[in-house]
């Protein structure tokens, strides 16, 4: 279910941001394994976001605010799916760049796989085949069936196309209303890659 998916995130994400924290303290990681130390920090940093994102929300909450915050900034992570991409990113590079240390890579992956299960997981209940197979309680092999199946693929197809014009629209208004923001955002990104592959 939807709780038992934001529980599970909530708790990978307190994970990792016990184990980003962890290995941040270490300074002379700092020195000796910069790029390490570089992905410790901007994984605090996710760990933080995704908390603040399945973290409960009430009105007294401080939570509420920066994840209204958050929500301004990026708007995307205000959609499911927007989320589940999110979390497959910061599970994706958790799977792949690794500690040199046998017990912290061991968490990491940990983490990752879960996260990346917990985004799948998102993405397929969004999905209406998906919804509607779980919610039927057997196949139709009839003719009848066969064609009310045709139906609902049809209908999916028609329904993700509706879904992709609209994110297409939100973007593009998106980028309209915030040509700074992104420009910015891109110049950030582009430093960021530069830095890396000078690393």
């Amino acid at each position: 279910s939807h709780f038992s998916v934001r529980v599970l995130c909530f708790i990978l994400a307190i994970a990792l941001l016990v184990s980003s924290v962890l290995g941040t303290l270490n300074i002379f990681e700092a020195i000796l394994r910069p790029f390490q130390y570089l992905f410790a920090f901007y994984n605090a940093v996710f760990a933080a976001v995704i908390i603040v994102l399945d973290g409960r929300s009430t009105k007294h909450c401080r939570c509420a605010d920066f994840r209204k915050r958050i929500f301004t900034a990026v708007w995307c992570l205000s959609s499911a799916r927007g989320r589940a991409m999110f979390y497959m990113y910061v599970g994706s590079i958790n799977l792949v760049m690794l500690p040199e240390s046998g017990l912290m890579s061991l968490i990491y992956q940990v983490i990752g796989g879960g996260l990346c299960t917990a985004s799948l997981l998102i993405l397929l209940s969004g999905c209406r085949c998906f919804r509607s197979f779980f919610n039927s309680e057997g196949v139709d092999r009839s003719e009848h069936g066969i064609q009310g199946g045709a139906a609902q693929a049809i209908d999916a197809i028609h329904g993700a196309g509706v879904a992709i014009k609209m994110e297409f629209m939100k973007i593009r208004a998106y980028v309209r209303h915030n040509p700074v923001t992104l420009k910015l955002f891109c110049c950030l990104i582009a430093i960021l890659l530069l830095g890396l592959s000078v690393l």
